[in-house]
């Protein structure tokens, strides 16, 4: 049962010297310069919860992680129907750390099972950290390992007991949509992928619903020659007047021209060869649209797309901290 949310927040510099030692000592923090070390804590906060409350909530936005001071928290996995123990926390371990470097969404709810402190990060810092730190990298590559290891024997221990491996239907859609889709709607790569997709799918759909269209001159250079209309006003507004509002705006005009432009890449590519004097438009004995269209370079280059911004959308953030951590076991090793 999650207790009343009455965490109380204060920053680092109203905690005293003493806490600050203990972060010194801590292996993501002993490594750090002083003058650097100063700068890094700026961001930290001290943050108490008494037992019973929730530090995280599964499938919420992360920004953050925590730094458990003193006390006991506990991981739960789950809806409350269905809540799952997988395991204790104890003063010292990092909490959250893969949320606030891939702002992904939490895979677990945390509470205090005890008075307990913990120092919440910004993400930010953390990332700062693992670059300048080997003993840091090492110690979140470990953190990380161990956690996979208590996840397989989880998955381990669900496949032995069918009741607990096949979670309601209505759940489990409901954290996948939550997971996938709902999470990123906010999201600029997102909304470019799901342009892209739905614009490429919607008009290549059109194409072999009406098999006229593929030969047709009107529907297959208005729909490329207006994606890159599209594409590029969408970056020229981006150009002249950036705006974090707009940014969305622009990724699903983005979406949409690259969506209209790949879909009739075919034609695109080989206009050259069926028109060998463009200005005087004067065709080959063998041009045929419909020939062009059932071309496989579009295909080729939807899939190459889509599967690069299904990366940006979903994995570059693990890419990411895999190269942080990598960078700075090199700077220990140097």
């Amino acid at each position: 049962m999650v207790g009343q949310e009455t965490m109380k927040t204060v920053s680092l510099d109203d905690t005293g010297v003493e806490l600050r030692e203990a972060l010194r000592n801590h292996p993501l923090t002993q490594e750090i310069p002083d003058g650097v070390h100063a700068n890094l804590l700026d961001g930290f906060r001290l943050v108490t919860l008494q037992p019973g409350e929730t530090l995280l909530h599964q499938l919420e936005e992360a920004s953050t992680c925590y730094l458990l001071l003193s006390g006991s928290l506990e991981a739960w996995v789950g809806d409350r129907q269905r809540a799952r123990l997988v395991g204790t926390l104890s003063p010292g371990v990092l909490v959250g750390e893969m949320g606030a470097l891939t702002n992904q969404l939490r895979s677990a709810t945390i509470r205090a099972t005890a008075d307990s402190q913990v120092i919440e990060i910004p993400g930010r810092n953390l990332s700062q950290l693992l670059r300048l730190s080997g003993t840091a990298s090492s110690y979140v590559l470990n953190l990380l390992g161990a956690r996979l290891a208590a996840t397989d024997k989880i998955f381990d221990e669900l496949s032995r007991k069918p009741e607990l491996s096949t979670p309601l239907p209505k759940a489990l859609f409901s954290q996948l949509y939550q997971r996938l889709i709902g999470s990123r709607l906010h999201r600029p790569e997102f909304l470019g992928l799901a342009s892209f997709a739905l614009v490429a799918m919607v008009t290549r759909l059109l194409g072999e619903a009406v098999p006229a269209l593929q030969g047709s001159a009107l529907f297959l250079k208005g729909t490329y020659l207006s994606g890159f209309a599209i594409f590029f006003l969408s970056a020229l507004a981006l150009f002249i007047r950036f705006q974090h509002h707009l940014v969305r705006w622009v990724a699903v005009g983005l979406g949409v021209g690259a969506g209209l432009v790949v879909n009739n890449l075919s034609l695109l590519i080989a206009f050259d060869i069926f028109y060998p004097e463009v200005g005087t438009v004067k065709q080959a004995a063998n041009f045929s649209y419909a020939m062009l269209y059932r071309r496989s370079e579009s295909l080729y280059a939807l899939l190459g797309v889509t599967s690069l911004l299904v990366f940006l959308t979903y994995f570059h953030g693990v890419f990411r901290v895999m190269w942080l951590l990598l960078k700075g076991l090199v700077r220990r090793r140097v």
